[in-house]
């Protein structure tokens, strides 16, 4: 089968929902999945004016940006002219579907829903229509009326969906597609603390950034003025207004222990802190040492590798002193000789976070754990080293530890000492 997803880039929502489908199906499927930007498969005049007047508004003006999202969800003039410029464009996405011609086509974005509905009612398209809603509220924009199928967030949104026409049938209360990133983390109470919050109180996670700064300011306030014991994460996305705004009402003393964030690409890691869990099962870090499963077997032979190459690592974790929290042999790696992961709550990822927006002594720091690959040549020269020139054995050190860092997408912490090292061992 071959599945088409068609997109915008007028917010990360749309685009974040379609690729979670699209790589859900190709590493759990055998279908063919493509997908397409549907603004820019009709032309970049439209994209380029469409997405530049999201972006203005959303950031500039997200007051007017608010009043004609309401405006339009509306019956009125106005809402009866989007779908319409909607339909007008359709002929120019047609080529884009019929160079792949799809046997289902998915859309996360009512423009793409309205144009292949558009195609659909005149016969050019005749592959099933299936939308996804990004929004936990309907908008009349995202209604056509060729859609076969629409997948909502919850079963709330049902009878909502139903007041604008759309029969019971063909609504799937599936929920929002997310990456599966936001399953695999674990140590809840660790990452907690170390935003020195207490891990038996319940953690709510705010995120809002594109409407307006007072009315999120006052929504902030009725949470903090309930009788609800918890602690708030508050992610105000890349609205700099809404993140000063929340700097001055903390600066005056919050009633509830709350902590700012600004925009970040590791949503999940915080999301996933907030959860803890799926039903009965914690999420667990891919990273860590215990992620993959391991026969009874296979931990009693990795165990004895590990204490025939003790004297190696204690001799890398000495060199490296108090850069590293450890120094392991690797299960995963299979041709690389290093990596870097973390152990407890804070990843890499979010060190990295801190690191940008806490700079200096006092951001948050994941706990570094070097993991070498005992099979690989480069382990055989180190360990080698170690029993016969222990002064190189301590520059190889120091060069994998910096290397695991520039994989890991860290900042070696002094380059110019990492070039000397490489050179030293070049002659």
């Amino acid at each position: 089968m071959k599945i088409l997803l068609l997109t915008a880039a007028t917010g990360g929502g749309h685009l974040r929902a379609s690729n979670a489908v699209e790589r859900y199906i190709r590493d759990n499927t055998g279908h063919d999945v493509k997908s397409v930007d549907t603004l820019k498969a009709v032309g970049r005049f439209l994209d380029k004016t469409v997405c530049d007047s999201y972006l203005f508004m959303a950031k500039k003006v997200p007051a007017l940006f608010g009043r004609l999202y309401k405006q339009t969800n509306k019956q009125n003039l106005f809402s009866d002219l989007v779908p319409k410029l909607s339909g007008m464009f359709s002929n120019l996405l047609l080529p884009a579907i019929e160079a792949y011609h799809p046997d289902v086509i998915i859309t996360t974005h009512p423009f793409a829903t309205e144009m292949v509905s558009d195609l659909k009612e005149d016969g050019s398209v005749t592959a099933p229509l299936i939308c996804i809603l990004t929004d936990y509220g309907v908008h009349r924009a995202w209604i056509a009326d060729y859609v076969d199928a629409y997948v909502v967030a919850s079963d709330d949104m049902v009878p909502e969906l139903m007041t604008f026409g759309v029969p019971k049938e063909k609504i799937y209360p599936f929920g929002i597609p997310v990456h599966d990133v936001f399953f695999d983390r674990e140590d809840r109470s660790m990452i907690l603390r170390d935003l020195n919050f207490d891990p038996e109180l319940p953690t709510l996670l705010f995120m809002a950034g594109s409407f307006g700064v007072s009315n999120i300011i006052k929504l902030y306030r009725d949470l903090t003025e309930t009788n609800v014991k918890m602690q708030i994460i508050v992610i105000t996305g890349r609205n700099r207004k809404l993140y000063e705004a929340f700097e001055k009402e903390l600066a005056s003393g919050a009633r509830l222990p709350t902590r700012l964030i600004y925009f970040t690409d590791e949503v999940d890691e915080f999301v996933a802190q907030t959860l803890g869990a799926y039903g009965e099962k914690p999420f667990k870090d891919a990273g860590a040492a215990d992620a993959l499963p391991e026969s009874e077997e296979e931990k009693a032979e990795n165990e004895k590798k590990a204490e025939a190459n003790k004297p190696v690592l204690d001799f890398v974790k000495e060199a490296l002193g108090d850069k590293v929290f450890d120094v392991r042999l690797s299960k995963a790696l299979k041709s690389a000789p290093v990596c870097m992961t973390a152990e407890g709550g804070v990843s890499l990822e979010m060190e990295k976070y801190f690191q940008r927006m806490e700079a200096g002594e006092g951001a948050i720091k994941a706990q570094r754990v070097l993991e070498l690959n005992a099979d690989s040549p480069v382990y055989g020269a180190l360990a080698q080293a170690v029993g016969q020139d222990p002064e190189k054995a301590k520059k190889y050190a120091e060069l994998l530890y910096d290397q695991a860092l520039i994989i890991a997408g860290l900042p070696v912490e002094d380059t110019g000492k990492y070039t000397e090292l490489v050179c030293s061992l070049m002659v």
